[in-house]
């Protein structure tokens, strides 16, 4: 196995937004971001909608593996936010973006090393009276994935040694029965 990035936790929004914005070219803004999107946080910053806004909201620790290798839990979240225009309402717009996250989303390890398939993906409407009002819609679509920060050292080449044994004469204690067929002698 490959070691993970150094900076896998760091990235993981950062990368995933990359690969949405390709599959979804028409968003005005598509970037990685730190903790929830809520409607306060909309009100305080800037947002080019069509958007999506991909934030990594947690981690727990998971299973652990032999020599100490530790998974761990992380929660996603996709932030979507759309605005009434002229000739594509934001309720429109939001469901066919959710639409297209809820089939990229599932089963994506975003092609990188040390991060499991996304699972327990969810999408739930965030509208309230105070967005609609505006013209706003605001969706979040969560799921986790497992994330292991260090890989296994395998050392290269691995000697691999075959050999072929005949019933009856087979199993510990017949070792020098067996004829080797392939591989290095030991």
């Amino acid at each position: 196995m490959s070691m993970p990035r150094h900076d896998l936790v760091a990235q993981l929004p950062t990368l995933i937004a990359q690969k949405v914005s390709g599959i979804i070219p028409g968003l005005a803004q598509c970037e990685g971001i730190t903790g929830r999107f809520d409607v306060d946080r909309l009100k305080r910053t800037s947002i080019a909608a069509p958007a999506v806004l991909v934030s990594m909201m947690g981690l727990r620790q998971g299973q652990g593996y032999a020599g100490h290798v530790h998974t761990y839990t992380a929660d996603f979240a996709a932030f979507v936010v759309t605005k009434n225009v002229v000739g594509l309402p934001r309720d429109e717009s939001a469901g066919a973006i959710v639409q297209a996250l809820l089939r990229l989303i599932p089963d994506s390890n975003w092609g990188q090393v040390g991060l499991g398939h996304a699972v327990d993906v969810q999408a739930t409407s965030l509208n309230n009276e105070a967005l609609e009002k505006n013209g706003v819609a605001l969706w979040g679509i969560s799921w986790m994935q497992q994330v292991q920060l260090q890989g296994y050292e395998i050392p290269l080449p691995l000697p691999i040694s075959l050999y072929l044994g005949q019933s009856p004469k087979i199993g510990h204690g017949n070792e020098d029965e067996y004829t080797q067929i392939a591989g290095a002698a030991p």
